[in-house]
């Protein structure tokens, strides 16, 4: 499975990340039953993972919702709103309340098809509204996340609500594929993220807006998509991705000894032959060993994406130590 570029987070990381981006603008009161909706019953547990989800992925799509937004004023135009700085986008014609997502909500809680899951959560289980604005934000995020070409994430309650469901949606969504793309969703559940370092959330929108402009960073979250691509093929993805890990450890380690090795003098005439035409003045074979070393440390450097999680927050003390 090939993971996409761009992420829709769903719930409950859609949440977290609204109550994130509330201490950059405002957070709402959790009484209200369409925030306390939005945001899940405990989005300060939840932030953590959130922001570090969001982290992994070159663009983040975030389906609509009555809430604040950093910068929103600079960086609106017209119905849609892109931050270039932390490539966040949303579309404001994306309605959460569509009357396809009313429909298909009606559909499923008169038949209670969601009824024992909804029943096993603390959110929904006593609150029909909540699982209204739910479904109806499924069924938006599934739209957005067709048209972005992303994907869409969520925790195993998420995962198993849009399996029950997706089978229903081309009969409310006319512009859906007729099958449902698969691929579509991937359920990353908090204990997986805590085993696999992405349990960091940065202290605040700055150390955010840091981590987003790392271009190490970027580079560490593609070959972490493309492990978690891998991964996801098997039954287990927290074992099969710990695996890849560990592979990508010896992976590294192994490049390291090359690298040592290439200094001596029969392993740098395996490479002679690939250097350009030198002037005399230059040492070819020390020309060889600096070539066989980058060559040896880059391959060591591209195991390096399982230390994706260690690398936000190394970059988030960096920033605080510089404001000292």
């Amino acid at each position: 499975m090939t993971i996409p570029s761009a992420v829709v987070p769903a719930f409950p990381y859609e949440g977290g990340l609204y109550w994130f981006f509330g201490g950059a603008t405002v957070r709402h009161p959790m009484r209200h039953p369409y925030y306390r909706s939005l945001y899940g019953l405990e989005p300060n547990a939840v932030v953590t993972r959130s922001a570090a989800l969001a982290c992994l992925f070159e663009r983040i799509e975030l389906a609509s919702a009555d809430h604040a937004l950093p910068d929103r004023q600079s960086y609106s135009t017209g119905e849609s709103y892109y931050h270039p700085d932390l490539r966040l986008s949303m579309s404001f014609e994306d309605k959460e309340w569509s009357p396809e997502g009313l429909a298909l909500a009606k559909y499923v809680m008169n038949r209670q098809l969601l009824e024992h899951l909804f029943r096993g959560h603390e959110l929904f289980k006593n609150d029909p509204e909540a699982q209204r604005h739910f479904l109806c934000r499924l069924v938006q995020q599934v739209r957005l996340a067709i048209r972005r070409n992303a994907i869409l994430i969520g925790d195993d309650f998420f995962q198993e609500a849009y399996r029950q469901i997706s089978p229903l949606i081309k009969q409310f969504v006319d512009d859906t594929p007729g099958l449902m793309p698969e691929g579509i969703t991937l359920a990353l559940n908090e204990n997986t993220l805590v085993v696999v370092g992405l349990n960091f959330a940065p202290s605040n929108y700055d150390g955010f807006c840091s981590i987003r402009a790392s271009k190490e960073v970027s580079g560490y979250a593609a070959a972490f998509r493309e492990a978690l691509g891998k991964a996801n093929n098997s039954d287990d993805l927290q074992t099969s991705l710990l695996r890849l890990m560990k592979e990508a450890m010896e992976s590294e380690h192994i490049a390291k000894l090359a690298s040592g090795a290439l200094q001596t003098t029969g392993s740098v005439m395996n490479v002679v032959g690939m250097l350009p035409v030198v002037g005399t003045g230059a040492n070819i074979v020390d020309i060889a060993s600096d070539i066989g070393e980058r060559v040896a440390d880059s391959q060591a450097k591209k195991q390096h994406w399982y230390l994706l999680g260690p690398r936000m927050k190394e970059i988030e003390i960096s920033r605080l130590l510089r404001r000292l």
